[in-house]
């Protein structure tokens, strides 16, 4: 069988056992298309594969003409695709379930070493409680492909929810028993012209949250009435420089600072403004609220802030018994 292709961001999970692997992310990061090459060379290597998602009414609403697809593209001459499995010649098999109809049935299924659930988004309690105990062969392992649905789905709320500050920073989550891996379709190096093409005329004309769910990975929600939407705070990025404004604001007036501490494990956020501009907003999430508030004010001096300000509730009363020097001269804080 060649050599599998995929985006170098999904490396981990093929090199890496762990019970639990999540790729999350939006259209055309090659999620899919990695996931159903994995699956092929599994079944390749006598492995028995179950492609399952929440709702299945046909063999038609499952991943088998991609994986036949792949089957193909790959040349893998000892998988042979059936009516509604796939078979290798090393004795390994592609079978597919539907899960809101058949999870007890999942219980009945044999020696089953690798499951790929697409569009894990779906997925519901139920399922997760049932299956994912069910696959427990030492080395077996669930893969799951989605794009996030609602920040209260099961998978999200049983998953992703730890895993969402570490994929905020880097785009990568691991311990022990999972790996959450965050692409989209800047990571894909295979990404199609033709998708391109559909991917500006969307972020041309879509609203920004649908844009931001559909091509980002972002979550679905959305409140309809919403009193800050995000096509609002993009409206407001470098707005002084807009030619409805002539272009010609000039920064000028106070230069003020406002902090938000935190303690150990947590962000402690920093934003500067010079009159109307924010100039810098940025955060910091190392180090205890001392830390956090050396390095405020260290900014603050840098910047030659006029006034300080912090939030003194919570962790920050702590800070409220400390002796901040205000001034309005320039250089204090």
């Amino acid at each position: 069988m060649p050599q599998v292709q995929i985006p170098e961001k999904l490396i981990p999970l093929f090199i890496t056992p762990k019970p639990l692997k999540i790729a999350v992310g939006g259209r055309g990061s090659g999620k899919s298309e990695s996931f159903a090459a994995a699956m092929v060379k599994a079944c390749a290597d006598g492995e028995r594969v179950l492609c399952a998602r929440e709702f299945q009414n046909s063999i038609d609403d499952s991943v088998h003409s991609l994986l036949k697809r792949k089957i193909s593209d790959l040349g893998a001459s000892s998988v042979t695709p059936l009516a509604s499995s796939i078979q290798s010649a090393t004795g390994g098999d592609i079978v597919y379930k539907g899960l809101a109809r058949n999870i007890q049935s999942i219980k009945s299924l044999d020696n089953i070493r690798k499951v790929w659930i697409e569009e894990g988004q779906t997925i519901s309690q139920e399922s997760i409680d049932i299956l994912f105990p069910t696959i427990r062969q030492n080395g077996s392992e669930i893969w799951v492909s989605m794009n996030r649905g609602s920040v209260t789905d099961p998978i999200s709320e049983t998953f992703l929810k730890k895993a969402e500050p570490e994929l905020e920073r880097n785009g990568y989550y691991e311990d022990d028993y999972m790996i959450v891996v965050e692409i989209n379709w800047r990571d894909n190096p295979f990404f199609p012209e033709q998708l391109e093409i559909q991917r500006k005329k969307a972020f041309d004309e879509w609203p920004r949250a649908k844009y931001d769910h559909i091509w980002e990975g972002k979550y679905g929600d959305m409140i309809d009435d919403a009193i800050i939407e995000p096509d609002w705070f993009d409206a407001c990025i470098d707005a002084h420089l807009n030619p409805k404004f002539n272009g010609s604001w000039q920064t000028s007036g106070m230069k003020l600072v406002a902090f938000d501490p935190a303690d150990t494990g947590d962000a402690k956020g920093f934003a500067y403004r010079h009159g109307n501009i924010f100039i810098d907003i940025c955060d910091k999430d190392t180090g205890d609220a001392d830390d956090g508030m050396k390095w405020a004010l260290d900014k603050a001096h840098r910047l030659g802030a006029d006034d300080f300000t912090f939030d003194y509730s919570g962790i920050g009363s702590g800070m409220a018994e400390r002796k901040i020097v205000r001034s309005h001269e320039g250089g204090g804080s």
